[in-house]
């Protein structure tokens, strides 16, 4: 195994917890918001600058998630998280503004900002192809990644789903749809829905 660090970035909800584990369970120290030896998955990376980034990271790589997913189970952030959120990306937003419009407007400027510092954006969905991408970055064997996928790749998809009403005072019972957020913000949802299908969705399928 080589010196490689990674850095997973993206939007918080996306999974990141999620490839932390499998990561973790193939032998790589992979930290969740946390020091890792061979890096870290975290959200919050993402308000870095590249050259931050580089200094600490050997390789930056982006994943999303769903966009009705995630702009759904964001309003269970804490404050101090939408607190970075405006910080990186609205300084001087208005932080009391529509929930729903505001993780609208999260998923989209977040993204647009990961992607740029990463060296190429893949779906938690199809995580099970990209996990042994990774393990080529830190040069372990075809043979020993065909083991190691066979024990790590059983971790639960759903590892930290959040669809209760836990912390958040906005939170619909139901799915959020493409036509509640056009009728939120029509150009906006449009912007996400490109946004979404360039990195490979389905939007009629999303959710």
């Amino acid at each position: 195994m080589n010196n490689q660090r990674i850095a997973i970035i993206g939007c918080g909800r996306s999974g990141t917890q999620y490839s932390s584990r499998v990561l973790i369970k193939a032998g790589l120290d992979i930290g969740h918001e946390t020091y890792g030896k061979q890096g870290e998955s975290d959200w919050k990376l993402t308000a870095k600058s590249l050259g931050d980034l580089k200094k600490d990271y050997s390789c930056i790589l982006h994943q999303v998630r769903d966009p009705l997913k995630v702009i759904y189970s964001c309003h269970t952030f804490y404050k101090t998280s939408w607190q970075l959120v405006y910080k990186t990306t609205e300084p001087g937003g208005n932080r009391k503004e529509w929930p729903l419009w505001r993780g609208m407007k999260y998923w989209y400027r977040w993204n647009l900002l990961a992607e740029k510092k990463a060296i190429f954006t893949y779906r938690v969905e199809d995580f099970d192809a990209v996990f042994y991408e990774i393990l080529n970055l830190f040069g372990i064997s075809k043979s020993n990644q065909q083991l190691l996928g066979e024990d790590a790749l059983v971790v639960s998809k759903t590892i930290n789903t959040r669809y209760k009403r836990r912390w958040s005072d906005w939170l619909p019972e139901k799915m959020i749809t493409w036509e509640d957020m056009r009728s939120a913000d029509e150009d906006l949802t449009e912007k996400i829905w490109d946004l979404a299908t360039s990195y490979g969705y389905d939007c009629d399928r999303c959710g």
